[in-house]
């Protein structure tokens, strides 16, 4: 059977002024498979999402003021692929129609557990990705790709990627079909800078993990002095 770890989790940002929950809500979320943040005020929000990759935010707005609709709609704006899930006790409609109108993924009842809090995270994890172009689940050959849980296994054995070669993979997935270039792959993970020869030994290593034939690749095609394309 094939592994479950993850080589890196979903990194979870629980935002709740009332501190006891927000640990106790992150606490059950790292018991299920997530890494978490957990941010009492905020308007710390956008210096950790600076700082740190964070995949989705959970949201109680009931002690944070009527600027947490403004937060969501922001987040919106500017981090389209990070999903806002409001978790709160609230019930009326006319509170979840103003939060889901400013940008809000989903709603969740305060004292859902957290099995289902964490399906409705994936749900969601899985429709940014769509949105972005990519399959959540991909199948190459005898390897099969999950994005979602961020796993991949290889005629049922686990393939382990580094961070940065989950990052390239995702990239080649999103521009499948099309040339990828050494200057757009570089503009994307390291702000422009960086040799091409870094994105020469990433795609290398992934060949090793990923293909046959490394030196006579069924998928990670080479467009010589340009860059890669996936070819499915």
């Amino acid at each position: 059977m094939a592994d479950t770890t993850q080589d890196f989790p979903h990194r979870i940002l629980v935002v709740d002024a009332n501190e006891e929950h927000g640990r106790a809500l992150a606490a059950a979320l790292e018991k299920v498979g997530f890494r978490t943040i957990c941010l009492a005020d905020i308007l710390d929000t956008f210096s950790i999402m600076a700082a740190k990759r964070v995949d989705a935010i959970l949201l109680d707005p009931a002690s944070l003021g009527t600027t947490s609709t403004d937060f969501v709609t922001c987040v919106y704006e500017h981090h389209r692929l990070v999903p806002v899930l409001v978790v709160s006790a609230w019930a009326d409609e006319v509170r979840r129609i103003a939060y889901f109108e400013a940008g809000a993924y989903d709603w969740i009842a305060k004292l859902t557990g957290p099995l289902e809090i964490a399906a409705r995270i994936r749900a969601a994890l899985r429709h940014a990705l769509q949105r972005e172009g990519i399959i959540p689940v991909l199948q190459m050959g005898d390897t099969r790709i999950d994005f979602v849980l961020r796993q991949i296994s290889r005629r049922d054995a686990p393939v382990h990627l580094s961070p940065r070669e989950w990052d390239i993979l995702r990239l080649l997935v999103q521009y499948r079909g099309r040339i990828l270039t050494h200057k757009h792959i570089k503009e994307m993970l390291w702000n422009g800078r960086g040799d091409v020869q870094h994105v020469r030994v990433y795609i290398r290593e992934l060949r090793q993990k990923l293909e046959d034939d490394p030196r006579s690749p069924d998928y990670i095609r080479t467009e010589a002095g340009v860059g890669y394309r996936l070819t499915m």
